[in-house]
C-alpha cells in the first residue's frame, strides 16, 4: 500500500535528513528575514578553484543555522537553489541517496523540506521563474526545482517533522482520498455514520484525509495541516512535554494502546474532576467531546508545558 512504502521512505531519511533542536525550534519561530544569502565563494571563479578539497567547499559555503531557521519559505528556497554544491544530488544512484548526502553538510536542505509550505513554494518558483536554456546556471536551478518538487510529490516522503525537542518525527505527508481507497462522497458518508453514533459530540471541523488525531494534538491544529503521525511516543519521551497528575485546559492527553497510542486530544476545559476534549477522529473530523462518550478506549495520561 502506498502509505507503507511513504513510512519505508520516511523511515530511511530519518538519519541523515535530521535538523538540530536549536534549528527545529526556530523553524517555527519567526521568519522574517525575505532576502537569500549571498554566497561569497561561486564556482568559476579563481578563489573557487583554488579549493582543494569537499571540504573546504563545504566550509566556504557554510550559512549559520539560525539565519537559515529564520528566512522565509522563498528566501530560503532560492538559497537553497543557489546553493553551490546542490548540483551533488545527482553525483549518486538515486536523488533520494543524493538528497540525504547533501543534508548532512547543508542544512537549508532538511530545514527547506520541513516547511509546510515548501511544495506551495517550489510551484510558485516554476511558474515564475523565466525558463532560459543560455544560462548554465539558471538551467540548474530550474532543474533542481522541478527534481525537488518530483520528489516530494511523487515519492510522497515526507518532509521532516520534529518534536519542540528536535526529535525527528515519522509521518505521512499529503495523504489524498485515494490513499484510502476511498472517495471523498464516500469518506464523508462514513463520517456522518459516526457523527451519527456519539450525538452528544460536536463538531468542529470537516474531513480530511491528511492528518490525524496524534498530528492535530501534538503537531498543529490547522486545517491545512498535511501531517499524519502514527506514533507521538516522541513528544512524550524527550523531555518536550511533562507528564502531568491531573488535567489543565490545553494539555495534551493520551490515550494508551499497543504498540502506540491509539488516540491523542486537546483538553478543552476542565471542570472539577471532568474534563472536555477537542480532537480529531481519524481521517473524520475534529469533535468536542467528553472521554467516555467517544470511539477510544483506555487509560488516558496527560502532558504539559
Amino acid at each position: 500500500m502506498k502509505k507503507v512504502f511513504c513510512l519505508f521512505l520516511s523511515a530511511m531519511l530519518l538519519a541523515t535528513l535530521c535538523v538540530s533542536p536549536a534549528l527545529a525550534a526556530n523553524s517555527v519561530q519567526g521568519q522574517s528575514v525575505d532576502t537569500p544569502y549571498e554566497y561569497p565563494v561561486l564556482p568559476g571563479t579563481p578563489a573557487w578553484n583554488e579549493l582543494d578539497s569537499l571540504e573546504e567547499k563545504i566550509a566556504v559555503c557554510h550559512v549559520d543555522e539560525e539565519l537559515l531557521a529564520s528566512m522565509t519559505t522563498p528566501a530560503l528556497l532560492e538559497t537553497v537553489l543557489n546553493y553551490p554544491l546542490l548540483v551533488n544530488i545527482y553525483a549518486f544512484s538515486s536523488v533520494q541517496m543524493g538528497i540525504e548526502s547533501v543534508s548532512q553538510y547543508f542544512s537549508g536542505l532538511p530545514l527547506f523540506l520541513a516547511r509546510e509550505d515548501a511544495m506551495e513554494c517550489l510551484s510558485s518558483y516554476s511558474e515564475a521563474a523565466p525558463l532560459s536554456e543560455n544560462d548554465p546556471e539558471t538551467v540548474v536551478r530550474q532543474t533542481s526545482a522541478s527534481v525537488l518538487a518530483r520528489y516530494m510529490s511523487e515519492s510522497n516522503i515526507s518532509p521532516l517533522i520534529s518534536t519542540p525537542g528536535g526529535t525527528p518525527i515519522e509521518s505521512y505527508y499529503n495523504l489524498t482520498w485515494s490513499d484510502w481507497g476511498m472517495t471523498r462522497a464516500q469518506a464523508q458518508a462514513n463520517h456522518d455514520a459516526l457523527a451519527a453514533r456519539y450525538p452528544k459530540a460536536t463538531e468542529v471541523s470537516g474531513i480530511n484525509p491528511a492528518y490525524n488525531c496524534h498530528s492535530y494534538a501534538w503537531y498543529s491544529t490547522s486545517t491545512s495541516n498535511k501531517y499524519w503521525i502514527d506514533n507521538p511516543d516522541p513528544y512524550m519521551a524527550d523531555g518536550s512535554y511533562t507528564k502531568k497528575s491531573s488535567p489543565s485546559a490545553n494539555d495534551k492527553a493520551c490515550w494508551s494502546g499497543s504498540p502506540y497510542p491509539v488516540h491523542s486530544a486537546i483538553v478543552r476545559s476542565v471542570s472539577g474532576r471532568t474534563a472536555t476534549y477537542i480532537s480529531k477522529w481519524g481521517f473524520n473530523g475534529v469533535f468536542i467531546h467528553s472521554a467516555n462518550d467517544c470511539p477510544y478506549t483506555g487509560s488516558i495520561t496527560y502532558w504539559g508545558k
